[in-house]
């Protein structure tokens, strides 16, 4: 019933309390009560702020153990509501939340992301089987590429800021199909610009908290490993259509706000403060080189290469100080 401004704090205050209660529920009561919520969203949409928070709580309230999801032929007890469970977030929960992710923006036209749906959802998925969940996160992150490939920069940037917000949720060796679905799904034109930003995000955020593991000789960590699909982004920003299209004259790239400043260099940075180092003879560096090796090694190659043109040169050299800065910092 909140319409006013100063009733703002009671509605927040009511929102928290039915997630709290949510939490305590037996599947019947929970099953009714999200129901009941997501088919007055269509009804009052005057109420969509309040309304998107109420749910996202309640999602957050779930606390039904789905995660290895029983066979349907079981005959136990708890294995019966697990299915029913299971099945009905696979045929009326999943769908009808996935349809909250995105709304029609206003005036503009074209979609604009529902951040607090995403994450929620994210949460939720994490409790599913391990199979489940990877699928259904590779269409969710569809859904957040598809979004940051929008021309309107507001969209972009709330788009930008839930992916990293989901890194930083998820295990780490996710951090791959994140880096895998930003190579793919934003290719071309100013894309490119969006795709270096998100990434240079993604890498801030994770800068703040993650503290690279002791060296191992076998083993690398989930951010390790994926540091050859990071770099190989950022070589693509830093010398290739990205930059020739910084460089042209009458270029239209001042119009995109993700083209500004130096995010693959200081993405390189970040990632240097990061790796690991290993104690990797020379043969097994072959076979899997470290993320230092990885790092710095295209760097070095083109300034051996007489093809590098002077400002590729110059960029090459700014970016070896930044690996270096980085490499200070690394515990």
């Amino acid at each position: 019933e909140c319409k006013i401004k100063i009733d703002d704090s009671y509605a927040l205050e009511g929102i928290a309390t039915v997630g709290a209660v949510t939490r305590h529920l037996s599947w019947s009561k929970y099953n009714s009560i999200l129901w009941t919520h997501l088919t007055q969203f269509e009804r009052h949409p005057d109420q969509e702020r309040y309304l998107v928070s109420l749910i996202c709580s309640i999602i957050d309230g779930f606390h039904f153990d789905v995660s290895a999801a029983p066979p349907e032929n079981s005959a136990n007890g708890d294995s019966s509501r697990n299915n029913a469970v299971c099945r009905a977030l696979e045929k009326r929960f999943i769908p009808k939340i996935e349809g909250l992710l995105t709304k029609e923006k206003s005036g503009r036209g074209g979609k604009i992301l529902r951040p607090s749906v995403a994450l929620a959802l994210l949460k939720l998925f994490q409790k599913l089987p391990i199979d489940v969940f990877e699928a259904k996160l590779h269409r969710l992150l569809t859904v957040i590429c598809d979004a940051l490939g929008s021309r309107d920069s507001t969209s972009r940037e709330l788009a930008r800021s839930t992916l990293a917000k989901m890194v930083m949720s998820m295990n780490l060796e996710y951090l791959a199909d994140v880096v895998r679905e930003l190579a793919t799904s934003l290719t071309e034109g100013y894309k490119l610009h969006v795709r270096t930003a998100t990434l240079h995000a993604i890498l801030l955020e994770l800068s703040a908290s993650y503290k690279p593991p002791k060296y191992s000789d076998h083993l690398r960590s989930p951010f390790d490993k994926t540091v050859p699909g990071i770099v190989d982004l950022i070589q693509q920003d830093l010398f290739g259509t990205a930059q020739e299209r910084r460089d042209a004259e009458n270029s239209q790239v001042r119009f995109v706000k993700e083209a500004g400043g130096s995010k693959g260099a200081h993405s390189l940075e970040l990632v240097a403060r990061m790796i690991c180092f290993s104690s990797a003879t020379e043969e097994t560096s072959r076979e899997t080189p470290s993320s230092a090796h990885i790092l710095v090694a295209p760097l070095l190659e083109r300034l051996r290469s007489s093809e590098t043109q002077s400002k590729a040169v110059k960029r090459t050299k700014e970016c070896l100080s930044r690996v270096v800065a980085g490499l200070l910092k690394n515990p």
